[in-house]
């Protein structure tokens, strides 16, 4: 099937003409989709379907400029069955051999192909750019371009279905203009196919864009080819016509020429990275995010989920930007190419890479200048250096942690100056569970104060429940600390076995004991004919799979903010056994089995035999999944965001 995909803007006159043309060729076969992308009522939206009955219409939720419009569509037709995506203007019309001649275009293709667009007589297509006087490097009427800078133009495309999800399709960032540019360099960079094709299509002239300002106009196109010709072209043009055009726009702002003055606050905005909508009224808040660089550890796992899930949310970039801060490269994700988040590394090259610095100093600069007025730290501490709105993530550990032994000096230093002033300073504190909130003031040695916020954690679980009877596996993933009684755990496991020689028992996770205990002691268990294994590192898949076989997960811990495993495990059906302590009552109330105080051999023990008994009980299971599926990254991102509004009101 042939999706023809358009973003209308509001012009109706001109789409209307395209409708009339394109009827014709609508069939089973080939399918318009229209992409609402002006913001409509939900009553002028009808009004609107019934003028097009012949076309699939979606009602975005935002108005994302062209590339979010179209990816809106593409994600439709590809619901639908879509093989080629093929992008129309809503100011285009086609000919009465429109379909015979696109189907021969697209036939044995699986790239890009150009249709050619005749405008006043001139035709535009790959390899032939014009623009008005004044765009960058003067590209008007320069005829044919090197090979290297040709490009197929967004006014009319076709694009394989294959092909663009190799690509990520429009990048959402440009807002208009120069998207279709950067997605052809993108392409001639991994070789996809570049064709001109034979169908033409009929331009009207930027009907949809001509009711912007003359200077918003010319503040997108210098601002995107500033970002795109840095991003995928040459780094050297990009600065040459940076700087021409700098010393051009100040002469002409100061002469009061609205094109220039448009100009100067495009380099602005590429100098701060400033993508999306650059003329709609967004708050600007900042996330540090050097953790997800080192995808070990809560704060990553933390962080990452929430912002893939804010990356699930394109309509926020109606009203906020997102700064992400990185210290030393972007890590890849979806948070790429959207126009709600701007991605930053704050290491310059001739700098080495250090957390320090990042954190205290070039961050909090960057943020500055970025007009940031909300960031957000996930690493506990708040910099002497950030003045402005803050939310920091604290648990009841970095206090212990700081006032105790079993850190070296120069971090209990740290957590003790930077930590400490979070706790007092901050706009607002977020932890993970009441029972956090609750041990905060103790483990602080400081006063209770009424800025802490819950933000229960959340797991992933999988799509389809798995409630049958699980092989005896216990397991036990995390970090090896002391308090979470590994040790015991394997010297229960031991008991167990003698009268339950079926058993085993899988350990995954950095063992943290001094000197290092579990490999060895798993090496001479395992010579002693137990079933038992331990892998310091494990994928997310494999994780995934262990949860899918264990039927209960150890984690047995004196002190936890939340403790991610044992829900995690519990999402996907595996019974958690857990210490009897307030904040375990909090997450799993009656559906856990509980390791009395003090925590002993003989205490966990009694709770895997336990564990055993009930592992066919299928109701009991299946509401330990049911309690575990109600933490969710979605509510957790809600709470965070409602936070950040709380803040910034």
């Amino acid at each position: 099937m042939i999706a023809i995909i358009t973003v209308h803007f509001g012009k109706e006159e001109s789409i209307l003409r395209l409708a009339e043309s394109l009827a014709p060729h609508l069939s089973t076969g080939m399918r318009w989709y229209i992409v609402d992308n002006n913001e409509y009522t939900n009553a002028e939206h009808e009004a609107f379907v019934s003028r097009t009955p012949d076309a699939h219409h979606i009602h975005a939720s935002y108005n994302g400029g062209f590339g979010a419009g179209n990816n809106e569509g593409v994600s439709r037709a590809k619901a639908d069955g879509a093989e080629w995506c093929v992008f129309l203007n809503s100011d285009t019309a086609v000919g009465p051999t429109f379909r015979e001649t696109l189907e021969k275009d697209l036939a044995g293709e699986r790239g890009f192909v150009a249709l050619p667009v005749v405008e006043d007589g001139k035709e535009i297509t790959m390899g032939r750019i014009a623009y008005h006087k004044g765009m960058p490097l003067g590209l008007r009427d320069t005829g044919t371009l090197t090979e290297q800078r040709s490009y197929v133009h967004g006014a009319a495309c076709a694009l394989h279905v294959s092909m663009g999800d190799s690509l990520g399709w429009w990048d959402e960032r440009f807002f208009l203009y120069w998207e279709d540019v950067a997605l052809s360099w993108k392409a001639r960079a991994l070789g996809v196919s570049m064709r001109i094709g034979t169908t033409r299509v009929s331009h009207v002239g930027s009907v949809a864009t001509k009711a912007l300002q003359y200077d918003v106009l010319s503040a997108l196109h210098a601002r995107n080819y500033l970002l795109a010709e840095w991003a995928y072209g040459s780094k050297v043009c990009a600065l040459t016509w940076g700087l021409y055009a700098l010393m051009r726009s100040i002469v002409g702002a100061m002469a009061g020429n609205r094109f220039w003055r448009g100009v100067f606050h495009g380099i602005a905005a590429a100098l701060r990275g400033e993508w999306g909508n650059m003329h709609a009224k967004r708050v600007h808040i900042g996330i540090e995010a050097e953790s997800l660089e080192d995808p070990v550890g809560g704060v990553a796992r933390m962080t990452h989920e929430l912002v893939r899930e804010l990356a699930r949310r394109p309509e926020l970039a109606r009203s906020l930007v997102i700064h992400l801060y990185f210290k030393s490269h972007v890590v890849p994700g979806p948070w790429q190419e959207s126009a709600l988040f701007q991605c930053h590394i704050t290491k310059p090259r001739w700098f080495p890479a250090s957390f320090n610095i990042h954190y205290h100093m070039w961050m909090p600069l960057m943020a500055y200048w970025h007009g940031v007025r909300a960031l957000y730290f996930p690493n506990y501490m708040l910099p002497y250096t950030w003045v402005r709105k803050s939310l920091v993530m604290l648990t009841p550990d970095v206090g212990y942690e700081m006032f105790g032994t079993s850190l070296p000096w120069k971090y209990r230093l740290a957590y003790r100056l930077f930590a400490g002033r979070a706790y007092q300073r901050a706009t607002r504190v977020m932890t993970l569970s009441h029972d956090s909130a609750r041990l905060l003031p103790s483990a602080f040695h400081r006063p209770t104060r009424d800025i802490v916020v819950v933000n229960h954690l959340a797991v992933e679980a999988p799509e389809a429940e798995n409630l049958t009877q699980r092989e005896p596996l216990f397991a036990w993933v995390g970090q090896a600390f002391e308090r979470r009684h590994v040790r015991e755990a394997l010297e229960a496991f031991v008991r167990v076995a003698s009268t339950h020689p079926n058993v085993s028992f899988t350990l995954a996770g950095a063992d943290k004991y001094t000197p290092p205990y579990i490999a060895q002691k798993v090496e001479v268990l395992a010579q002693e004919g137990l079933h038992v294994t331990y892998t310091p590192h494990v994928s997310e898949s494999a994780l995934k799979e262990l949860y899918a076989r264990a039927h209960a997960i150890v984690y047995v811990s004196d002190a936890e903010s939340f403790g991610l495993p044992p829900v995690e495990g519990a999402a996907h059906g595996a019974i958690p056994i857990v210490a009897d302590t307030p904040l375990s009552h909090e997450i799993f109330g009656a559906d856990a089995v509980y390791v009395s105080q003090p925590i002993t051999v003989a205490g966990i023990e009694k709770a895997m035999v336990q564990s055993l008994t009930r592992r066919d009980d299928a109701s009991f299971r299946g509401r330990i999944q049911a309690r575990a599926k109600t933490y969710t990254w979605s509510s957790h991102t809600d709470r965070w965001l409602a936070t950040i509004r709380d803040i910034l009101s």
